[in-house]
């Protein structure tokens, strides 16, 4: 599935880049062999690189890479509130991500992925589950369940508390025709520091290509501005 759910990295990077400021979707589809690796090899160089970001920013150690296999634990869950089916939400195509990239502060970060789809069909089938106007509200209801919201409270540390976790349609900033943004907004408290993260997920596709573009900010808002011009870069590069 194009569309991935936070972890507790959301929750724990929030606390993490929040003290550092204070201080200074799917049956589940194998990965594909030969053809699916030769494939993502040739879409590696069409991902962000660190010299599009702005001067200063830096990569995360240890991030970026290919997928290995995972699951939506809500699938079912989601597949039921959007009428659609549940092999929609547990595909697992061959996926190429870039590093993250963040500012000096941390406060803002930056990944790109590509996705490898089967064929044209079921790329514009998985988009279909992206831009459906139920997204947001159905995933909404999942990510404030008590085992969603019990597990970015451990990931961010004893005595956390998680709010309540909004998920809308990120209209502003418009990132063009074909493209669709879902915003999920999580507020933490922790160690009696109230922490905001901010996640924008943008997505569209070309073929049997899928495009997602994460934006993610702590305790401020992401530069409307950097992140239009990012998705303008990727699509160029699609």
């Amino acid at each position: 599935m194009l569309f991935r759910i936070p972890t507790g990295r959301a929750a724990s990077r929030a606390v993490s880049c929040v003290g550092f400021a204070l201080g200074a979707l799917i049956a589940s589809m194998p990965l594909a062999g030969a053809a699916g690796a030769s494939s993502l090899s040739q879409e590696k160089g069409h991902l962000l690189k660190l010299s599009d970001m702005p001067k200063g920013w830096k990569t995360e150690p240890g991030t970026g890479g290919s997928n290995g296999s995972s699951n939506f634990p809500g699938a079912a869950q989601l597949a039921s509130c959007l009428g659609v089916s549940s092999r929609l939400i547990n595909a697992n195509p061959p996926e190429i991500y870039s590093p993250y990239f963040q500012n000096q502060a941390g406060s803002l970060e930056v990944q790109d992925s590509i996705t490898v789809f089967p064929s044209v069909s079921n790329a514009k089938a998985e988009y279909s589950v992206i831009a459906n106007s139920k997204t947001p509200s159905c995933l909404g209801t999942i990510m404030n369940s008590a085992s969603v919201k019990s597990e970015l409270a451990s990931s961010t540390g004893e005595g956390a508390v998680i709010g309540t976790i909004a998920v809308t349609k990120a209209g502003v900033p418009n990132f063009g025709r074909g493209t669709s943004a879902i915003e999920m907004s999580i507020p933490i408290t922790y160690q009696g520091t109230n922490v905001r993260a901010q996640l924008i997920e943008v997505t569209f596709i070309k073929g049997k290509l899928g495009r997602q573009l994460s934006f993610n900010s702590y305790s401020r808002t992401f530069p409307t501005s950097l992140s239009k011009h990012l998705v303008a870069l990727a699509q160029s590069r699609l």
